[in-house]
């Protein structure tokens, strides 16, 4: 990492000045592109995530904010206020962990809900809302990328240790929740530095640390983002009102870095190349609805079952080489009790993907209590993968010797049966990453699998293409009063 004092006074600034300099014609292309799918993504995984407890607590809890017509929750025939919503939303969109990886993690259901929100209160238009998602994907990525990585591989062939952070987390990511609601409400640089302060000073402690020591998965995983979406809802409508914050949260030997308990702050990953290189670029959507580093096992035992033309009852054992952090005791829990319990299992993922389509149904009552499932999952042996290192010291010498999410790290999968071994075919990159994207179809069938948890299929069709046109409405409310109106689900 960087010395802390490279920018040690226009950190905050900087960032500042890019949101509210950033046109909607100044965003690339591809970048426009790739936040209307984040949207559509995000909204599609949060219509699913109604099935779950996560999400209907979040809506019932939502209920309590105070009576409100603002904002629509999704799925859900309650409105609610931009606080209130961006709550219920944030914690919907998360809560089947099937929302989009960007490094270094999820940043999607931290940003989303707040710039949904604001738009649909103010009747931005289209154009808007998409600069708006585009800058705080972008905003919270940077200063996240900047502090503590998840893990550090540390050392020099043949002696390489990989080391799990103490202090990480993703509530950073509040920076750029509130980055958009700037760009919604027109902020100033005066009053995005503002925000910035107000928001970076509700920024939840780093809790992904603790959350991978534990042996079984709570309902608020590695932080809440309903908590982070619903605190920068709150800085926004706070600085409009001439609330202020710190203008310099970010900034210096003191900076929100520290506050966030990370050991050093990289500048560079935080600032360099801004407004010319896009992290937001680097998203990763997810087919499957559970941990990311699992992803890749689960692609390549699906087409091993398909390509030997396996009987699940068949199988005697099947055994995963994986990188030290899935092995965590999260991931090796197979006392499943609730469905984000089940996202984090080894054993449990691999049994849903044997019986159940990608998405709700994974988590949902009859998978969780199917005795297929079950047996499946005592035949699952998690083992360490030991050509990982070799592999990221390769890739990250020329970063310094750190990596924040390495979810490209292959998984070795074999399976016995009929008293043989078959062994799958490795993947380099999971489906999703960068050079291996969901295309629109694929992306299309996901969030309609998600969205029919919710709405009817007409209403899922109108939704998911009102979505993908979202930037050429001049009033994104109609749009938006489709994602928790009645009327969606009965057209």
């Amino acid at each position: 990492m960087s010395d802390s004092s490279h920018y040690p006074t226009e950190a905050t600034e900087r960032l500042a000045r890019f949101t509210v300099a950033t046109r909607y014609e100044d965003i690339p292309t591809e970048v426009r592109e790739i936040t209307r799918l984040l949207l559509v993504d995000s909204v599609g995984c949060a219509l699913g995530g109604t099935t779950v407890d996560k999400g209907r607590l979040a809506i019932e809890v939502s209920r309590t904010f105070g009576a409100s017509t603002e904002c629509s929750v999704i799925g859900s025939a309650h409105r609610a206020s931009v606080v209130a919503a961006s709550f219920a939303n944030g914690e919907l969109i998360n809560a089947l962990d099937m929302d989009a990886i960007l490094v270094p993690g999820h940043i999607s259901p931290y940003v989303v809900p707040t710039a949904l929100a604001l738009a649909e209160q103010r009747g931005a238009g289209g154009r808007e809302l998409i600069r708006a998602l585009a800058l705080a994907h972008e905003v919270g990525a940077r200063v996240a990328a900047a502090y503590e990585p998840l893990r550090t591989l540390r050392g020099e062939p043949p002696h390489l240790r990989y080391e799990l952070s103490a202090a990480t987390g993703y509530g950073s990511s509040i920076v750029g929740a509130a980055a958009g609601a700037a760009a919604v409400l027109g902020f100033d640089v005066a009053r995005t530095r503002s925000c910035f302060g107000v928001a970076g000073y509700m920024t939840p402690v780093p809790g992904l640390g603790k959350y991978l020591r534990l042996a079984a998965s709570p309902h608020v995983k590695y932080t809440s983002a309903g908590w982070v979406a619903a605190g920068a809802s709150t800085a926004a409508l706070l600085v409009e009102k001439g609330y202020g914050g710190d203008p310099g949260v970010l900034d210096g030997d003191h900076g929100l870095w520290r506050m966030f308990a990370s050991s050093a702050c990289d500048w560079t990953a935080m600032l360099g190349d801004l407004g010319r290189t896009w992290r937001t670029l680097e998203s990763e959507l997810k087919p499957y609805p559970s941990f990311r580093m699992g992803h890749p096992g689960v692609e390549a035992f699906v087409h091993l079952l398909d390509r030997e033309r396996l009987d699940p009852e068949e199988i005697e054992r099947v055994t995963v080489r994986v990188d030290p952090v899935s092995m965590s005791p999260l991931y090796l829990n197979t006392r499943i009790e609730n469905h984000t319990d089940a996202q984090l299992s080894w054993a449990y993922v691999l049994g849903a993907a044997t019986y159940y389509p990608p998405g709700p149904r994974w988590q949902g009552r009859e998978a969780l209590s199917d005795a297929r499932i079950r047996r499946l999952m005592q035949k699952v042996v998690v083992e360490p993968q030991t050509a990982w290192a070799g592999q990221l010291y390769d890739e990250v010498r020329a970063e310094g010797g750190v990596i924040a999410t390495p979810f490209s790290i292959p998984v070795e999968v074999t399976v016995a049966a009929r008293g043989r071994q078959y062994a799958a075919e490795p993947l380099p990159y999971p489906k999703g990453h960068p050079k291996r994207p969901m295309s629109l179809d694929e992306i299309s069938r996901k969030f309609l699998e998600n969205a029919e948890a919710a709405l009817a299929r007409a209403g899922a069709e109108r939704l998911l293409q009102a979505l993908l046109a979202i930037d050429t409405v001049a009033d994104s409310r109609p749009v938006l009063r489709q994602l928790g109106s009645e009327d969606a689900g009965r057209g």
